[in-house]
């Protein structure tokens, strides 16, 4: 079903026509006996309106060529939100497009630069996918793929595609008949939004997760009882991600016996200090905070420490905060808005920012 056609020695891409438009060009075919050619077979064809309500050519009786696959209604959608993505974003753009040894579904032009995009609804292995984009590269063309079943070698154990910068492949699907959409690790984009917001230098590989340097962190404050004296107190811990510029969590891992952990970070302790100071805070009771000594490191670290007889409270023993809102129903916590150090993660991926604030 394609997209493309030569009418009265212009060519037509048929997404690009407004449904008056292509009402207007119908009538003028059949009332003038002009002839529409498509563009990737040279054949004759005519206007055709999906269920869907998508515009496309379809070749007339007798005038397909006998090895012609019509492609699926998904496809077909897919190439013409893409089509619309890069005219959104002031590129130019035609499906079906051939140069020597390939062709793409929708290249890209502006300027000197160009992007073939490819849509795959079948499966198609990696291997194949990596000797298809190098023909794009011997070209001087940037390949961009997106898959509704990626190859199994370029999933990961979050069932997210791994992001290699040199070989773009992203997941889609169908989130209702007639949208196509982009899930890019959990995040939701409609496919035409995000072929705008990636000609637009909106989408950037990165080889780290850096985190936002302004984040609201959840303070949840556990009882805990001193295994030297039995006294009960409380103390804090805090959630265990922070969000990275493109909004994916970055494990807080090193927290443990770490001098300049998030959790002892000056500002989380006057957060803390001013929600004692409340009504709702009198209850709470939280030794003083401090370096002490610990025999299972041979070293100091800041820390909890029992408000009756000051025995170091170890890291080790502190509750995961996801663990413990689990288990704990009617927990307390606060929320303070903090400005934190950049803290980095080792994670390539495809850093999607709406600002242009990407991760490294």
């Amino acid at each position: 079903m394609p997209l493309r056609a030569i009418i009265e020695n212009k060519e037509v891409i048929s997404t690009f026509l407004s449904k008056d438009e292509w009402n207007r060009l119908r009538d003028k075919i059949k009332q003038n006996n002009v002839e529409v050619i498509i563009f990737q077979t040279n054949k004759k064809g005519y206007l055709r309106t999906s269920k869907l309500g998508l515009q496309h050519f379809a070749h007339k009786k007798g005038e397909k060529p006998e090895k012609w696959k019509p492609e699926s209604q998904q496809h077909l959608l897919a190439k013409s939100e893409v089509l619309l993505g890069c005219k959104d974003a002031g590129w130019e753009a035609k499906s079906e497009f051939s140069e020597n040894d390939w062709i793409a579904d929708v290249i890209a032009i502006k300027g000197n630069n160009r992007v073939a995009f490819e849509i795959q609804w079948s499966k198609q292995t990696y291997e194949r996918t990596f000797e298809r984009q190098k023909k794009y590269e011997k070209d001087n063309v940037r390949g961009c793929w997106f898959f509704k079943k990626p190859p199994i070698n370029v999933i990961d154990e979050d069932n997210h595609v791994k992001a290699e910068k040199n070989l773009p492949i992203f997941k889609i699907f169908e989130l209702k008949k007639g949208e196509i959409w982009i899930n890019l690790y959990g995040k939701k984009i409609p496919l035409r939004k995000f072929i705008h917001d990636l000609l637009k230098q909106k989408v950037q590989f990165c080889k780290n997760l850096v985190s936002k340097p302004k984040q609201t962190i959840e303070i949840i404050f556990p009882e805990y009882e001193c295994y030297s004296c039995k006294t009960k107190q409380h103390i804090y811990i805090i959630q265990d991600t922070l969000e990275s510029q493109c909004g994916q969590p970055i494990e807080l891992q090193n927290e443990d016996w770490n001098n300049n952990s998030v959790r002892h970070n000056p500002q989380i302790h006057k957060a803390v200090d001013n929600f004692l100071k409340t009504e709702k805070g009198k209850s709470i009771r939280i030794g003083k905070i401090k370096p002490r000594f610990s025999n299972d490191i041979k070293s100091s670290y800041t820390s909890f420490g029992c408000m009756k007889c000051d025995r170091l409270i170890g890291d080790f023993y502190l509750p995961c905060a996801f663990i413990y809102k689990i288990n704990h129903k009617n927990y307390l916590s606060i929320f303070a808005d903090v400005q934190l150090p950049k803290i980095k993660e080792e994670h390539p991926h495809w850093c999607f920012s709406e600002s242009k604030e990407f991760c490294e």
